[in-house]
């Protein structure tokens, strides 16, 4: 008798944790959504940011330099690499704009680490982390600074 008493209590209690992570993706699919639409709000779709994608989990992994990315018209139209000094090829494939920033955090809301942090005036994307499983090497944080 006693052990399907601990069966049914481990299964209520791993049906909680799946209810409370389903329950915290449910939130920040929210937040972000309230962003996305105060962000489109403003109506800003010609912009300059510097763009930084850093691996969280992976000591041995080298940050990817940042990026100034140019937006005109909702397309990125430059691609510059300060601290090399050079350009890319502009690409949307490689680099995102603002509004592909806010569908990558939609469709990455299960692998969000913590909540992400947004402008308190434009609400867009400042900072946030990705870390897609407990293996090493597959997580990392998103920054946009330099916002004009």
């Amino acid at each position: 008798m006693n052990k399907y008493l601990v069966v049914i209590i481990s299964g209520l209690l791993l049906g909680c944790g799946n209810e409370n992570e389903e329950r915290v993706e449910q939130n920040l699919r929210e937040i972000i959504l309230e962003k996305q639409t105060a962000w489109e709000a403003t109506g800003i779709n010609s912009y300059t940011f510097t763009y930084s994608e850093t691996p969280n989990d992976c000591p041995t992994a080298q940050p990817f330099p940042p990026v100034e990315i140019q937006v005109v018209e909702g397309k990125i139209t430059s691609l510059y690499i300060p601290s090399q000094g050079s350009y890319l090829e502009p690409s949307e494939r490689v680099f995102p704009t603002i509004d592909r920033v806010f569908i990558n955090m939609k469709q990455q809301v299960d692998t969000l680490q913590g909540t992400p942090e947004f402008d308190n005036t434009l609400h867009f994307p400042v900072k946030y982390s990705v870390e897609k499983s407990a293996a090493p090497c597959d997580g990392h944080i998103i920054s946009i600074s330099s916002f004009i």
